[in-house]
């Protein structure tokens, strides 16, 4: 049986199907390298999760799929009529965003208070 002539030389390259090719091991260049720099990634995520200011677009959010689960569970649950669970469903969510809303504003003040009353005692031990 006859040889081919030429052998590949280049190796596969990964490419995707956006048609943009990786050199290989470098697919995830934001990789932590140790345990530790996954957590302190982590840590500093959350951190940025924590001190962001409260919006009413995840109150709605969060309202939104409290008053779906709690329609869900009237019409299933407690197999109430649907015609009845619907305006429930509703009153509840017109209840649910505003209490979401203003207890993520309570929760994000305090945090903040708490960040400024640390920041000033390191204040005062570095002077």
């Amino acid at each position: 049986m006859a040889r081919p002539r030429q052998t590949r030389r280049r190796k596969h390259r990964g490419g995707t199907q956006a048609g943009t090719v990786r050199p290989r091991g470098r697919s995830r260049a934001t990789r932590p390298r140790s345990r530790a720099e996954a957590r302190a990634t982590a840590e500093q995520r959350r951190q940025e999760k924590l001190n962001r200011a409260p919006s009413w677009g995840t109150a709605f959010q969060r309202g939104g799929i409290a008053a779906a689960a709690l329609f869900v569970i009237l019409a299933l649950v407690f197999k109430t009529n649907v015609a009845a669970a619907i305006p429930l469903g509703l009153l509840a969510a017109l209840l649910y965003i505003p209490g979401f809303y203003f207890t993520d504003t309570l929760l994000y003040r305090a945090r903040m208070r708490r960040r400024a009353r640390e920041q000033a005692r390191q204040q005062e031990a570095a002077d």
